[in-house]
């Protein structure tokens, strides 16, 4: 017959698991703990977080008790889950400090935040819009509103089949890091808003993302438009840190300057996958079409488009560039490395105020590869030399 363990008897089985732990402890402070032994990652270090469920049915303000699980307003200690189709709102003058939020954390459901002119949303650890396979999430960030991580960024579309979208306003801040399709699909838009940091556009194999900055927006890190996914990146009058456009094997990237858009640094066409880029009215950097093994890139460049830096056309891959009415200041390479292939087409004006190598082999990059230019009504100006290599060349 079995029978309840009396208290003195549980005191009695707890005793030694209770000598053991203090035994551990006490080696571990003297080892100098075990975080050195184990050498956790830094997501391990993150402190026990305090889940708080959203459980107000619609829309209502983050800042009410009674909103919340616990009757509580999450703060620093708090994971925050909004999966009911709630909407939580951050007013002006509030700080929503915590360590984790997800919008659409279950399966198929979905929840969303309005961060309002004047407040703050400061997730830690993370930030994820559209969390679990097949769920929802949506994060609208108005006038001088801020979001902001230092761990994991803001994820848009994080699970298999999720999708999450994200506007930022005008005046508004992202103080981190912005995936747009982790696995799943997301949209991002922004209008004269910043994004402090990277901005990564389809980084999930099989993920597809969609990032518009209209109106002034700037990015101040990379853009990566098709990380391992389907991205599209449309940029007008906005400016960004430096640009690749399908960096995976097998990824696609589609982007799309116009109205004075401007790239501080350099741009990849093709680093792993297949890019294409369109520049309408805009300025750029230094230029790389299809820099990787078996990639493939085409840039045009139109209506007074300016290339302010060097360029190369097919590095290890397959290279088109086309330009009509634009300026080029800077030397050009067709076709650099062993098997690449490059093609560039200056048309209607275009100025070329620089060295010219095709083919490989030459003068200039000594490399080898199959090289064509076509100059038509355009100009070569500055050291006014074009140097044909060994590779296969047509002039």
């Amino acid at each position: 017959m079995n029978t309840k363990p009396t208290s003195s008897k549980l005191r009695a089985l707890r005793a030694p698991a209770a000598l053991l732990r203090a035994t551990f402890i006490a080696f571990a402070i003297a080892t100098g703990g075990w975080l050195s032994l184990f050498s956790p990652s830094p997501l391990s270090l993150a402190p026990q977080a305090r889940a708080q469920t959203w459980i107000a049915p619609g829309e209502a303000a983050w800042d009410n008790p009674y909103c919340w699980s616990t009757t509580q307003v999450p703060d620093s200690s708090a994971s925050v889950y909004i999966s009911n189709g709630g909407i939580a709102d951050i007013n002006s003058g509030v700080t929503a400090a915590i360590l984790y939020t997800y919008l659409g954390y279950d399966a198929g459901s979905s929840g969303a935040v309005r961060v309002m002119s004047g407040g703050v949303l400061q997730s830690t650890f993370g930030l994820y819009v559209g969390y679990a396979q097949n769920s929802y999430g949506r994060l609208d960030i108005y006038g001088s509103g801020t979001v902001g991580t230092v761990v994991s960024g803001v994820t848009i579309g994080n699970g298999v089949g999720s999708s999450g979208e994200v506007t930022l306003g005008a005046g508004a801040l992202i103080n981190s890091s912005v995936t747009v399709g982790g696995t799943g699909n997301g949209t991002f838009t922004a209008n004269n808003g910043t994004v402090k940091s990277n901005l990564i556009i389809a980084s999930g194999i099989g993920s597809t993302g969609e990032a518009t900055l209209d109106n002034g927006s700037l990015v101040t890190g990379g853009v990566t438009v098709g990380g391992n996914g389907n991205g599209t990146l449309t940029l007008n009058s906005g400016t960004v840190g430096s640009l690749t456009i399908a960096s995976g094997i097998g990824s696609t990237g589609k982007a799309t300057l116009g109205n004075g858009a401007s790239v501080n640094g350099s741009i990849t066409v093709g680093s792993g996958g297949n890019g294409t880029l369109t520049l309408n009215s805009g300025t750029v950097g230094g230029l790389t079409i299809a820099s990787g093994i078996g990639s493939t890139g085409v840039a045009t460049f139109e209506n007074g488009s300016l290339i302010n830096g060097s360029v190369t056309v097919g590095g290890s891959g397959t290279g088109t560039l086309t330009v009509n009415n634009g300026a080029m200041q800077g030397n050009i390479t067709i076709a650099s490395g062993s098997g690449s292939v490059g093609k560039a087409t200056f048309e209607n004006g275009s100025l070329i105020n620089g060295n010219v190598t095709v083919g490989g082999n030459g003068i200039v990059s000594g490399k080898s590869g199959n090289g064509i230019l076509i100059v038509n009504s355009s100009t070569v100006t500055g050291t006014g030399s074009i140097f044909i290599g060994s590779g296969t060349s047509i002039l």
